[in-house]
């Protein structure tokens, strides 16, 4: 896949989060709460307290891109 920023070769991967809760999406202008704010990610799996999506990175300019299901 190329990079929509530079150009460049971008290599596939995955984002992984860990914790009790699903991570979440907050849009710019949301305010982050403890537990109830955002917008969860469907898409992502979760093996005991470990959440992943798979995604790309760019090296050359450190962009990523995820597809996300919120």
């Amino acid at each position: 896949m190329k990079c929509p920023v530079c150009g460049g070769e971008m290599k596939k991967g995955t984002l992984r989060g860990e914790g009790r809760l699903a991570p979440k999406w907050l849009y710019s202008g949301d305010k982050a709460g403890l537990f109830g704010s955002g917008h969860i990610i469907k898409n992502f799996r979760r093996t005991g307290t470990v959440y992943e999506t798979d995604g790309f990175l760019c090296e050359r300019c450190g962009k990523a891109v995820i597809d996300l299901r919120l």
